[in-house]
């Protein structure tokens, strides 16, 4: 893969600019990366003290940092990544203290196909709602408030397989 330097060309035409490249590129940083993704963290996060002990204290210059962050972009978005927040909080590491977090674009795509599932299961148990009376239409309420907490929780938290599955038990005469 080939590095779109834009308004790093200068910079990424010395001899550091591109070392930094196949740097950031080589398979175990870009599983870090992955992976610090995963956790909802900054990409860049987890690459501070190794780019420090390789590279020095040149990298803390700040339009390095830049260019870095610039060049992570291009690796997460090549690997079918979005940005999901910028200028997060990077708690680790002391190099960067901001950085961006992605996402995986199939993992937008399930959240969408969830919050669906997760809406039309909210519809379903309305209905019910109004077809049950007592004890059992407070039970539907219940439902349908946990599921709603579930949705929203799911959708920030990428986290709908943890929630448990409801358990329904009771007839209807009259649907």
């Amino acid at each position: 893969m080939n590095y779109d330097s834009g308004i790093f060309q200068k910079l990424f035409a010395t001899a550091l600019g591109e070392k930094l490249w196949l740097f950031l590129n080589e398979a175990q940083n870009v599983t870090k990366m992955e992976t610090a993704t995963t956790l909802g963290k900054p990409a860049v996060e987890p690459l501070s003290s190794e780019l420090l002990a390789h590279f020095g204290e040149v990298v803390r210059e700040k339009r390095i940092k830049q260019m870095i962050g610039h060049m992570v972009k291009q690796i997460m978005f090549a690997k079918g990544y979005i940005i999901h927040t910028q200028n997060s909080s990077v708690s680790t590491g002391g190099l960067f203290s901001k950085g961006t977090t992605y996402i995986l674009l199939d993992k937008i795509q399930e959240n969408k196909y969830r919050q669906g599932y997760t809406h039309g299961a909210i519809e379903l148990f309305r209905f019910l709602k109004g077809k049950m009376e007592g004890s059992l239409e407070k039970q539907i309420e219940d439902w349908i408030d946990q599921l709603i907490l579930w949705q929203t929780e799911g959708l920030v938290q990428g986290n709908f397989n943890s929630a448990p599955p409801l358990k329904l038990d009771f007839t209807c005469n009259e649907v």
